[in-house]
């Protein structure tokens, strides 16, 4: 019999399917965690690798002197939960991380609109 985590998964698929019809049968395997699982992950810890305060959103996150997503060591970037714009939006930080790096190689910020452009200034 399925846990109330599988339940829920089958629900969501569900309502997925009847928005985008065959999503359900293309679906090979899936994996639901709850919020008693993400604690036990995280025990007293953050999700999100930082408070989700002022000073450690947007352009400060996860830290003014981490914010941009290049460290302060020589080509290590920061990319994940912690960073910019949070892990709720998933593989976005990984995403603009990718496109810093491409136009940091290509020594240009070309390939950057918007945010990004001003961020990889911000971190040359």
């Amino acid at each position: 019999m399925p846990d109330e985590a599988e339940k829920f998964g089958e629900r969501a698929l569900g309502f997925l399917d009847e928005h985008a019809p065959g999503i359900k049968d293309a679906v090979i395997g899936s994996f639901v965690r709850t919020p008693d699982d993400y604690n036990a992950m995280a025990g007293r810890g953050n999700l999100y690798h930082a408070d989700m305060t002022l000073a450690q959103l947007g352009p400060w996150r996860p830290t003014p002197s981490l914010s941009g997503y290049r460290t302060p060591v020589r080509n290590l970037w920061h990319s994940g939960s912690g960073a910019h714009p949070v892990g709720g939006l998933t593989g976005w930080s990984g995403r603009t991380t990718a496109r810093m790096i491409d136009a940091a190689l290509r020594g240009s910020a070309d390939t950057l609109r918007g945010r990004g452009r001003a961020l990889l200034g911000a971190v040359r």
